[in-house]
């Protein structure tokens, strides 16, 4: 899709050379898409993150440690941590999913999907934190186009996680996704694809989607097929028509 045509030709020659990996995070190629979260928004995450979670600082240093670890990236000094604000924004999401799982009642065998999975960040966030919400996890579905998949492969190969990540061509628009007990994520992915991808989602995926969450951007909500549970303003606000959609 052309909306992604510059991201996958950097991540193409990205995973053909080690330099250029290293330090992908902060390429000014990868930037637009990822990791431009600002220093400014990342004190809003963080200050989301102390009011909303029981997270102590040893708990945010830890999965911060751990992502920074790899790919490099803008960091800047947060007083008790210097780091990419990114990593706020994904500690954030992962506390909004988990606890929607556990609101749901999706605690024991959860397969998750996310749609749009960049390098892996959220996933990584939700296998540090999900035991905190005594959420268990079986398997971890990532959908995304070839190439990003073939990062996240690499990426998430750097860590020990708790369940097994399956990666999905995203032409398939999760027809081979076998689970028929699943929570969906997408942090602005599902809602600025076009609309016939979105309507391919609907009628392959959904059907197997018992609850989720969005970050929508783009687009104002619609009706995609669930009833919502809840439909509030991103926060903090990075786009005049961000939403968290709960459904």
């Amino acid at each position: 899709m052309s909306l992604y045509a510059s991201y996958v030709s950097f991540v193409k020659k990205a995973l053909r050379n080690a330099s250029l990996l290293l330090e992908f995070k902060s390429n000014p190629e990868y930037t637009p898409m990822l990791e431009h979260t600002s220093f400014e928004q990342g004190v809003q995450y963080l200050e989301k993150i102390r009011q909303e979670t029981t997270f102590t600082s040893e708990d945010i240093l830890a999965y911060c440690s751990k992502n920074d670890m790899i790919g490099g990236g803008r960091k800047f000094d947060y007083g008790f941590i210097v780091t990419s604000p990114s990593n706020f924004r994904y500690i954030f999401h992962s506390h909004l999913a988990l606890t929607h799982m556990k609101d749901t009642g999706m605690t024991e065998g959860v397969d998750v999907v996310e749609i749009g999975c960049g390098y892996g960040g959220l996933c990584l966030a939700i296998a540090h934190f999900a035991e905190k919400y005594a959420v268990h996890i079986s398997a971890y579905n990532l959908i995304d186009l070839n190439p990003i998949c073939e990062l996240q492969t690499w990426y998430l190969s750097k860590f020990l996680l708790p369940y097994p990540c399956t990666f999905h061509d995203a032409a398939t628009f999760g027809s081979d996704v076998s689970s028929s007990r699943v929570f969906a994520i997408s942090a602005y992915c599902f809602s600025e694809i076009d609309d016939e991808c979105q309507h391919k989602y609907v009628s392959a995926l959904f059907p197997k989607v018992k609850h989720g969450i969005f970050v929508w951007n783009n687009i104002p909500v619609y009706d995609f097929g669930f009833p919502l549970l809840k439909n509030v303003p991103e926060i903090p606000l990075t786009g005049p028509l961000n939403r968290y959609v709960y459904f």
